[in-house]
């Protein structure tokens, strides 16, 4: 593999976004902005381009975080990112060169969710990886729902469940409003401060609500973020607000809240409708509808399935 070139000097964010842009799937943990968010605390960010020749084959961005100046661990989320077709050899030698640069011997701990979903791998070849490169597997891999934003919006249309339709059909009827913003929306605070009440009262925890401006503001031209509100007659708040992260030519549904006036008019099945529609104007080709679980939420995965795409599962995370 001596044509192969390791580059970790820290690439600016255009040529990361360059790199990013055009590939089919890209997920929000390797953008560059996310990036530069997250090293804003107290973690560090290394970004890593693999050239074979003159041609970049891979990037991964990887977060570093100290503990007590006793050791490190380095977090490699839903990568690295493969920008050419390559065989399982080169993968493997690219993971390998991987842990070689963190190592456990120095106490550094490296920590791998690869970029690859189990409908993408033959039989077998998912407990193969973890022995190949001397990994175990500490966590079963996540599932989410990816929506295709490619086809017409009248196919995307016809895609919903029938169910869903008549739900934002029902929506239009009684004459909720939806606006369309960014990180700079009036509302946008208000939406966070909803996010942050409901991870508490729901007990989950996702990126921190204080860090989403902090995205928008980081990425090119403002345009990080989308937000949809939806408005009925004699409120002068919404009665539910979605949020929308972009990263490359992709977006993942971030925040969606519904209050008990938006859940009688079905407000939230219209906003992630016109969300999705807005995102395709946009030039996003694949919506992350993020994380799909039957048997711990089957009312949130019933929800997502509404809006169609495909269920994929990451094969795990791997020490």
């Amino acid at each position: 593999m001596n044509e192969i070139f390791f580059d970790w000097n820290d690439k600016s964010q255009k040529d990361w976004d360059d790199l990013l842009k055009g590939l089919a799937r890209t997920a929000l943990q390797q953008d560059w902005a996310y990036g530069a968010v997250i090293s804003g605390g107290r973690a560090k960010v290394r970004r890593l381009v693999v050239y074979e020749k003159d041609q970049a084959i891979a990037m991964a961005q990887i977060i570093i975080r100290s503990f007590w100046g006793l050791f490190e661990v380095a977090l490699l989320t839903r990568g690295p990112l493969w920008l050419a077709e390559l065989s399982p050899e080169k993968k493997k030698y690219i993971f390998q060169s991987l842990q070689s640069e963190f190592p456990k011997r120095q106490r550094k701990i490296l920590i791998i969710t690869p970029e690859i979903y189990t409908q993408e791998i033959y039989e077998g070849e998912q407990d193969n990886f973890g022995q190949n490169l001397c990994m175990r597997q500490i966590i079963t891999g996540y599932g989410t729902l990816m929506l295709d934003l490619g086809p017409h919006e009248d196919q995307l249309w016809a895609n919903l469940y029938s169910k869903n339709r008549n739900m934002i059909r029902k929506a239009e009827k009684n004459a909720v409003e939806v606006f369309i913003g960014d990180h700079n929306h009036p509302y946008t605070d208000w939406l966070l401060k909803k996010e942050e009440k409901q991870q508490k009262e729901k007990k989950y925890q996702g990126l921190p609500a204080g860090l989403v401006k902090a995205y928008g503001e980081k990425k090119p031209d403002k345009a990080g973020v989308l937000t949809v509100f939806a408005f009925i007659e004699q409120e002068s708040q919404p009665v539910a607000g979605a949020l929308f992260l972009l990263h490359g030519d992709n977006a993942t549904y971030h925040i969606g809240w519904n209050g008990k006036k938006g859940r009688k008019v079905n407000a939230l099945n219209l906003l992630l409708w016109r969300g999705l529609c807005q995102l395709k104007k946009q030039g996003v080709k694949n919506l992350d509808f993020g994380g799909v679980n039957t048997d711990v939420a089957p009312d949130i995965a019933r929800f997502k399935l509404g809006f169609g795409g495909q269920v994929i599962r990451l094969i795990g995370t791997y020490l």
